[in-house]
């Protein structure tokens, strides 16, 4: 008897389950086709099987973006010729309408429900989808949006080329997950014209179990010539559509200038360059780059490094590579002792990421350490340092900025303006749409917004304002920029100026980095060295030598930012959401 009930309530619940999982809605299958057309268009049919599950719905709903955020510009693409039909060719009913940026396709009756599992094949074409590059054409499509509220348990997108293509010449990702993700699908094959063709018909992608708001995009770069670009006179027939927009350049100008003139410029300093022989207020190289031209830059940060190397907090070796057409090189970074409170903050985060990790024992097995190494790591495996950079360009705003050289944070005061300008440019574009009456849409919009941004971006650039005592200053590192930058010839001409030696070499050579003339300062000590400084090694063979030496500098400092920076993308690259298309559905 126990056992009986024991069966009853355990087959209850599983019928609950069953009704739970089963009321849940999905989309069983997703399938895309897409036809590049050589006209600058494309032809789209999804078929989207929908399992309402047993719950009761009138239909369902698709939106479809037309309006793109595209970097600085707003980018717009034409959807037309949309139908809609079940899965026998038998038509649905719909309604087209405007949602936001999105063209909304709702199918379905409000007197009447569905259930269960229902077919729905919606095409409709796209006009003006690529994008164009210099060397080569691009559709770049979120083939599922990140805006479906339910899962897809299976979805193929086939995308057929214009004409038939050498495999060799095209190129094509497929991308999954959240918006951003660089992870691949799950599946990517070739559709040869027949057999024995090299050339491509098309292309088909696979991913299986798309979670809600989850994305699935494609990327098929075609060479150029076959994709039909839009000529310049439908340009220029475009920039000519809307004459009201073309005057917002020319307001934003007079208002950014006013507005520099107000509150960017910087005060009146002594107006002259006097040379001087050492760095001001014991400026850090990072923090003299900062103040001469209000930013950050990665050969700062190469500097610094330098500048730790020389204080004897690491040493750096270079280490030659030999390749097939010319050497190459890397560089191994030993700490040789730790970072303490007498450095400054962001001195302290350099050091602690650059030796977070060390290389393997693998990678480091040909190479003699120093017996007092802690962490020892090349160069070229910091692929993430860009990471932490902006952590160590923060550290130095505010130092510049807590030291009194400037008014406030130079980057924060130019984030502030800039978003500030931004929507007043907003506001501005809304007030000559009412002027004129008309919808601004087309080039001229683009090109008056993109042209006006750039204004503002230059202007608010420069709205960064020193106070006395950063002209002043910034007035005293470029004298000290020209004493490093002398020729052997004029250092005569100087009075009072330090005795060459290497330690007075070591002190400067970070702040030549910083100022852009480490070849001229290096060339006023050639031979001063007998070997190598204990802080480097490798850089050149026997005596001190400027050439040899500057140029394994700029070496090392062109390795470094290159880890500094973020990685960059290829014709095939890209990520989840990137591209055109997308947006997403749901049930109503």
């Amino acid at each position: 008897m126990k056992k009986t009930i024991l069966f009853l309530f355990s087959l209850a619940g599983g019928l609950l389950l069953a009704q739970g999982v089963w009321a849940q809605e999905k989309i069983d299958n997703y399938g895309v086709d897409i036809k590049m057309n050589i006209d600058s268009s494309i032809n789209i049919t999804e078929r989207i099987d929908y399992n309402f599950g047993d719950l009761q719905r009138h239909g369902i709903y698709r939106d479809i973006p037309y309006i793109y955020q595209d970097g600085l510009f707003t980018r717009h693409t034409d959807i037309s010729q949309v139908s809609v039909v079940d899965e026998t060719g038998h038509s649905y009913g719909f309604s087209v309408s405007n949602s936001g940026n999105d063209k909304r396709i709702k199918i379905g009756d409000a007197n009447a429900y569905v259930t269960g599992l229902k077919t729905y094949v919606i095409s409709y074409k796209v006009v003006h989808p690529y994008i164009f590059q210099k060397d080569y054409d691009q559709l770049y499509w979120d083939v599922v949006g990140g805006a479906w509220t339910v899962p897809i348990i299976s979805s193929v997108a086939t995308v057929w080329l214009p004409q038939a293509i050498d495999y060799n010449n095209v190129q094509a990702k497929c991308y999954t997950g959240s918006f951003g993700s660089d992870t691949e699908c799950s599946g990517m094959r070739y559709l040869f014209e027949n057999d024995n063709s090299v050339k491509l018909s098309g292309l088909i992608f696979q991913q299986n179990q798309i979670s809600p708001e989850g994305i699935l995009t494609v990327l098929v770069s075609l060479p150029k010539g076959i994709i039909i670009e839009p000529s310049s006179g439908q340009k220029v027939a475009n920039f000519l559509k809307e004459n009201a927009i073309l005057f917002l350049p020319i307001i934003s100008l007079l208002v950014m200038f006013i507005l520099w003139y107000k509150r960017g410029r910087d005060p009146k300093g002594r107006g002259n360059i006097i040379v001087q022989y050492d760095v001001p207020d014991n400026l850090s190289p990072a923090e003299v780059g900062s103040i001469v031209d209000e930013n950050v830059h990665s050969q700062d940060i190469s500097a610094e490094i330098v500048y730790l190397a020389i204080q004897g907090y690491l040493k750096i070796t270079r280490i030659e590579k030999s390749g097939i057409l010319k050497k190459s090189a890397d560089y191994l970074l030993e700490k040789l002792k730790d970072e303490d409170n007498s450095l400054p903050d962001y001195e302290q985060e350099i050091l602690a990421n650059l030796f977070h990790k060390a290389s393997s024992q693998e990678k480091l097995k040909d190479y003699q350490l120093e017996a007092k190494a802690k962490v020892a790591v090349l160069l070229s495996d910091l692929d993430e340092a860009y990471q932490w950079r902006k952590i160590v360009d923060e550290k130095i705003y505010e130092s510049v900025s807590a030291k009194g050289y400037f008014v406030k944070n130079p980057k924060q005061a130019r984030a502030k303006y800039t978003v500030l300008l931004f929507v007043a440019l907003g506001v501005l574009v809304s007030v000559l749409q009412g002027i004129s009456g008309n919808n601004f849409n087309g080039f001229a919009l683009y090109i008056s917004i993109i042209v006006s941004m750039g204004i503002i971006a230059v202007f608010g650039w420069h709205m960064p304002r020193r106070t006395a005592k950063g002209v002043l200053t910034k007035e005293y590192i470029l004298g000290l920029k020209e004493y490093l930058s002398v020729a052997e010839k004029d250092r005569l001409e100087f009075h009072n100026a330090p005795e060459k030696n290497p330690q007075h070499f070591e002190a400067l050579l970070p702040y030549a980095m910083v100022l852009g003339v480490e070849k001229q300062w290096a060339k006023q000590f050639e031979g001063i060295y007998q070997g190598n400084p204990n802080w480097c090694v490798g850089f050149y063979a026997g005596n001190f030598m400027a050439s040899d030496f500057t140029n394994s500098l700029n070496s090392f400092g062109a390795q470094a930012k290159s880890s500094f920076s973020p990685p960059t993308s290829s014709g095939a690259g890209g990520f989840a959401g990137g591209g055109g298309g997308g947006g997403g559905g749901g049930s109503w």
